[in-house]
């Protein structure tokens, strides 16, 4: 059955779309990394990351930013500051629904561990395969010092709600902290810059999230000669990624369009069924399937398959 149609953007030509060998991602797997994204994660973590020794921010500056961003808020163990350097945890019960008193029902959990050296041989291999612009890039070797942030965020929650907590928790720690230069996410495999998480990519704020929680890959199988583009950190809060093969089509293209799917299924959740159709990128109707991914780390996917136009049947 004919599902929805995507509007499209103008897209880069494929001769600027990055793309890396299957083998690559095949090599980079982790144990680790696998169990961080290939299920639904109940706690999900980012990592800001810091060039320089961490200066933490000022207790009271950090909480009234976490209130202006989330509501009430309260903190329930540890300090940011002190005068030694000794790894810690602070955590806040973030709160919504406000009453006439201003408490609510708890709504997530946010808890903040370090500082600490950054695990570089933990998360290298992972973060060596990111691609973006240019003046968006950073390299494990520029990351020497991190943070832990973790949240747990409540079901009575929609998807939407609860990762975008997560997202001005996000906010909130390079607000704070200007010498951070960029955040990691383990999830989704994407290290993005400051600037770039600072910078609007979405049409909507309440997409915010995916600008770290979302990483679209375009990989190469040297074997088959197959292009393939996938997506990483959609499992992770219950969704399935997505992976489509590219042949004889633009991969930059296939790329915004996967984008676009899956910012559709965050804010519907996880609607399309086994023989679906969406409008690809080519007029055609590219029926959707359920299945395994093609490239690590293995998760299940919805695989949309390119049809020619004039292979569709209208029925």
């Amino acid at each position: 059955m004919a599902f929805f149609r995507f509007g499209r953007k103008n897209r880069k030509k494929s001769d600027k779309t990055p793309k890396r060998r299957l083998a690559e991602y095949s090599d980079a797997e982790s144990e680790y990394e696998m169990e961080l994204v290939g299920s639904w994660q109940p706690v999900y973590y980012f990592i800001p990351a810091f060039a320089r020794p961490i200066r933490m921010p000022k207790p009271d500056a950090f909480e009234k930013a976490l209130a202006h961003q989330l509501g009430y808020t309260d903190l329930v163990i540890g300090q940011l500051e002190r005068e030694h350097s000794d790894e810690r945890t602070c955590s806040w019960m973030l709160y919504g629904h406000q009453d006439s008193t201003g408490h609510g029902d708890r709504v997530c959990q946010l808890s903040i561990t370090g500082p600490e050296i950054f695990d570089a041989e933990k998360w290298k291999a992972a973060i060596q395969l990111w691609h973006g612009e240019k003046r968006h890039e950073l390299s494990a070797n520029q990351l020497r010092y991190s943070l832990t942030c973790s949240c747990t965020t409540s079901d009575s929650l929609c998807r939407v709600e609860q990762y975008g907590m997560i997202a001005h928790c996000a906010d909130v720690i390079l607000q704070q902290s200007p010498d951070c230069i960029g955040i990691y996410w383990p999830h989704s495999q994407k290290l993005v810059t400051r600037e770039f998480y600072r910078t609007p990519h979405w049409h909507s704020p309440e997409l915010h999230f995916l600008d770290g929680g979302l990483h679209v890959r375009c990989l190469y199988d040297t074997d088959s000669n197959e292009e393939l583009v996938d997506t990483l950190g959609l499992t992770a809060i219950g969704l399935p990624d997505l992976q489509c093969r590219c042949e004889g089509l633009d991969p930059a293209r296939v790329a915004g369009f996967l984008r676009s799917v899956a910012a559709y299924l965050y804010q519907n959740g996880d609607v399309i069924n086994d023989g679906d159709t969406l409008e690809g990128v080519d007029g055609g109707r590219w029926p959707c399937q359920h299945g395994n991914s093609l490239a690590k780390p293995r998760r299940r996917v919805l695989e949309i398959c390119p049809v020619r136009p004039e292979e569709t049947v209208i029925v």
